[in-house]
């Protein structure tokens, strides 16, 4: 690794510290300051990487596994060392020095996704995950995302909370209707 690079890590690590991504996609999101900060392309070698800490998919509702509420996430993706909009392949050789120079020794505990969206398909973009508990130290979470194993009685999803409120407004309009004849 060249001296830029290793500064680019101290400086990724330590923005990925001050604070919290909500775990929420939401494309206004990307433009928030922090998720800005945690954006770097790294002109040497065309790495194009975005390393924060996500909290809340669990609470938010995506996932019903409380495990899975928190993680240290690395996206990685690569583009012309001079022009950001050439999308180049996916180079696993440098990746794997990206991972293990930001995760060190946590390398262990990787949760790896290849990308799942058209946009990330397009990009080329792979992600490493770490999750972690409340005191932000690694964890290799147990059982499914879905798994209601440590799930709190009565936890619903957003999807399901969503499908709730759709179908109480449609047996609502229903009793309207049938009122109204």
């Amino acid at each position: 690794m060249t001296r830029l690079e290793i500064e680019t890590i101290k400086k990724v690590s330590k923005l990925a510290w001050r604070q919290l991504w909500s775990g929420v996609w939401i494309r206004s999101n990307i433009h928030c300051p922090y998720f800005q900060k945690c954006q770097h392309f790294e002109p040497l070698t065309g790495t194009n990487l975005i390393f924060s800490r996500d909290e809340g998919h669990h609470s938010s509702g995506w996932w019903k596994n409380p495990d899975w509420e928190r993680c240290f996430h690395l996206s990685i993706c690569f583009r012309g060392q001079n022009d950001v909009r050439k999308i180049q392949p996916f180079d696993e050789a440098l990746a794997k020095v990206w991972v293990l120079h930001l995760y060190g020794p946590w390398r262990r505990f990787i949760h790896r996704e290849s990308p799942r969206s058209d946009e990330g398909k397009q990009l080329k973009v792979h992600h490493f995950r770490v999750w972690a508990n409340r005191n932000w130290e690694p964890l290799i979470p147990q059982g499914e995302v879905y798994s209601r194993d440590k799930t709190p009685r009565g936890y619903k999803t957003t999807s399901e909370r969503e499908h709730e409120a759709s179908m109480a407004y449609l047996q609502a309009c229903a009793k309207l209707a049938e009122a109204g004849r």
